[in-house]
């Protein structure tokens, strides 16, 4: 994955160097290569220059008869990016089964260690990623009430869309939507009391203003560490959303990919804007339980990119990625893949808009090839 986002020979050259002791190539140009002109007429590139790597390193290639071999190594165009990433994924696995090897003879003293056996146990279920609830203390009082009311949720998780959708409904979300909810507003930079106005003003068009704060305004707090204890509660990431607390009747938290059924999923997707090519591509990818590849997929289709620039692991890493594909970076204007009919609206659109027909426009544009 990062060897393929590497533009140019110059870039590549430096990740090799980067790795010497692994990817021991000699760069020679077709002047100085021992090469004759009919093995030279062989590239079809015309190349300027070539790695010579050695024959071991390259036998998929010999097999399939596609690079040129001379006294032992092989000569491969600078300009074949797809063969020279093919070298890089040979060296990974090989790598990569080398150093299991080296676990497995290890495993029998972890096993005996009371200290890392635990952690090893768990480590599936833990989340290593960026600590969202460091960025949104750095992010307090950048957003307002106004900006949150997401008219449009291209920037939400599917989820997180379920929640604000259910809220602006009925006016209520049950205690595990509160806190999955409430969490994201505040990685996402609201304040204490942006967010205890933000809950009162949906929660009183269906009880009264003391009903609330006897009732809820606790729970507010407690979230921004206020009350109890006084911890600082992170966000969830997707990996809890899809672990734990799973949604029972008249719930609306947890993840739509894992916890709802089919024609429920195709229903929300459709709703959304998603063409029929888009519902069946994302779906197909909860047949193996592969729910954050599916919510990628879905980020990449309301989007209308081909690719997302990262792992999905955080409903909050969506939201600031989506906001900085959109181009609303706080002031800084970063866009990380070129997109299809983008438009960045007026400054009070926190999320940004992107419409059904530009989507429609990238799935069929993305069909010719």
């Amino acid at each position: 994955m990062r060897f393929r986002e590497l533009l140019g020979f110059s870039e590549r050259a430096e990740f090799f160097n980067s790795y010497k002791d692994d990817f021991n190539f000699d760069v020679v140009s077709r002047e100085v290569s021992e090469l004759k002109d009919e093995e030279l007429n062989f590239y079809r590139d015309s190349p300027d220059s070539f790695y010579i790597v050695p024959f071991a390193d390259a036998l998929d290639l010999v097999q399939s008869r596609q690079v040129v071999i001379k006294s032992g190594a092989v000569y491969i165009s600078v300009n074949n990016e797809e063969m020279i990433a093919r070298l890089v994924c040979n060296k990974f696995r090989q790598k990569l089964s080398e150093e299991l090897v080296k676990t497995r003879n290890h495993l029998p003293v972890v096993d005996d260690d009371e200290r890392i056996a635990p952690m090893l146990k768990t480590i599936k279920h833990r989340y290593l990623g960026e600590d969202f609830s460091s960025v949104g203390e750095n992010l307090q009082g950048s957003i307002s009430l106004a900006q949150i009311d997401f008219r449009r949720f291209v920037c939400l998780e599917a989820v997180l869309s379920s929640l604000y959708e259910t809220l602006r409904k009925e006016h209520h979300l049950r205690h595990f939507g509160r806190l999955q909810y409430g969490l994201f507003l505040k990685s996402i930079g609201l304040t204490l009391d942006q967010a205890m106005a933000f809950w009162r003003a949906e929660f009183v068009k269906k009880m009264e203003p003391e009903k609330f704060e006897k009732q809820y305004a606790y729970n507010v707090r407690h979230s921004y560490g206020k009350e109890g204890k006084r911890a600082n509660y992170t966000p969830y990431s997707c990996l809890k959303i899809i672990l734990s607390n799973n949604p029972g009747q008249g719930d609306h938290h947890g993840c739509p990919f894992r916890h709802w059924d089919d024609s429920h999923i195709r229903q929300m997707l459709t709703t959304h804007g998603v063409s029929h090519k888009g519902v069946t591509n994302i779906t197909a990818y909860l047949k193996d339980d592969h729910y954050q590849l599916a919510c990628q997929k879905y980020y990449e289709i309301t989007h209308a990119i081909e690719a997302a620039p990262f792992s999905l692991e955080h409903p909050s890493q969506y939201f600031r990625e989506s906001r900085m594909q959109r181009g609303h970076t706080g002031g800084k204007q970063e866009t990380r893949l070129p997109t299809v009919k983008t438009e960045v609206k007026a400054e009070d659109d926190f999320c940004g808009d992107i419409s059904i027909q530009d989507m429609q426009n990238f799935e069929e544009e993305m069909d010719q090839f």
